[in-house]
């Protein structure tokens, strides 16, 4: 039955070959007559239309904070502070200082990461770190402003 099936499509393929089809009349449009000094004025085309103005910027705020309607399974009392939209705590837990370039641990929601300067984290940005004084500066996107964390002492 299978052959059947291929050969008839073979006859077929080869009728489609032999005898095409023939080729359809392509519709030819008269050329458009040049604009010139010597063209009917009541027939040139008018002033350019002006492009439209651009919208105003949109909030582009959406694309990094939270979507409300997600289902958070299983959340910690840190990330269900997150879920509800308030900021995340972020705490400097240790500065060191390595062959000249400091580096801090910075603990936030349920991560302790050591950062350098210039690393992005979460929706931060580490500014500066300042050894002596045992602080640094982390520049928060949800905020929008420099935020100075100190490392706390009497542990």
């Amino acid at each position: 039955m299978f052959l059947l099936v291929m050969l008839g499509i073979l006859v077929w393929r080869v009728y489609v070959v032999i005898h095409p089809e023939p080729p359809k009349e392509s519709i030819v449009t008269p050329p458009r007559p040049e604009i010139g000094e010597n063209f009917p004025q009541d027939k040139k085309p008018g002033e350019p239309v002006a492009e439209p103005e651009l919208p105003p910027p949109s909030d582009w705020s959406s694309l990094w904070t939270r979507n409300p309607f997600t289902y958070f399974s299983e959340l910690s009392q840190q990330s269900a502070k997150d879920a509800e939209g308030k900021a995340v705590s972020i705490e400097l837990l240790d500065i060191q200082n390595p062959k000249g370039a400091p580096r801090v641990l910075l603990g936030y929601g349920s991560t302790k990461k050591w950062h350098k300067e210039g690393d992005s984290f979460v929706s931060y940005k580490l500014q500066s770190i300042n050894v002596e004084e045992k602080t640094c500066e982390v520049y928060s996107e949800k905020e929008g402003r420099d935020v100075v964390l100190r490392l706390k002492t009497g542990k």
